[in-house]
């Protein structure tokens, strides 16, 4: 089934271009939750000039993310956690907390689908933290520390 994605779609595509996809992937997943629509003529007819529009603000848009992440590149956060004598953390530390501690400790606004990994941070120490769209990426460092009891 042929759809137009409305939204980018990891390991799929980009807002906007025509995908070929499993109709029950389309049916179930992308339509749903308008991340993407039926590819008739008219829609790809209409797709064609909107494309047109898009094309300037797009260029503007990814200078934009590219510099906000570049910008966290070699960069380093810190989060206090309660930790046991092992150092294993009694609560994992997932994206929601990584995104509140980049916007509160280096003033940067990113959305949590910019973090590459999808792991849960399980341990005290150090921790790469890839960040980025396609070719756009950035390392920065999450140092874990036990907090004081």
């Amino acid at each position: 089934m042929k759809v137009i994605l409305l939204t980018n779609v990891p390991k799929l595509g980009k807002t906007y271009e025509i995908k070929d996809v499993a109709s029950g992937y389309a049916r179930n997943f992308l339509i749903p939750q308008k991340k993407a629509e039926i590819a008739t003529d008219a829609k790809i007819a209409q797709l064609e000039q909107v494309r047109a529009k898009h094309t300037a603000a797009a260029i503007a848009e990814r200078a934009t993310l590219a510099s906000h992440i570049e910008s966290l590149n070699g960069k380093t956060i810190t989060l206090t956690e309660k930790a046991n004598d092992l150092g294993h953390l009694f609560a994992a530390i997932h994206k929601p907390e990584i995104v509140s501690a980049i916007a509160t400790q280096l003033g940067e606004t990113i959305d949590s689908g910019y973090l590459m990994s999808d792991e849960t941070i399980k341990e005290i120490g150090d921790h790469m933290i890839e960040i980025g769209e396609g070719d756009i990426k950035a390392t920065l460092t999450l140092t874990v520390i036990k907090a004081e009891e």
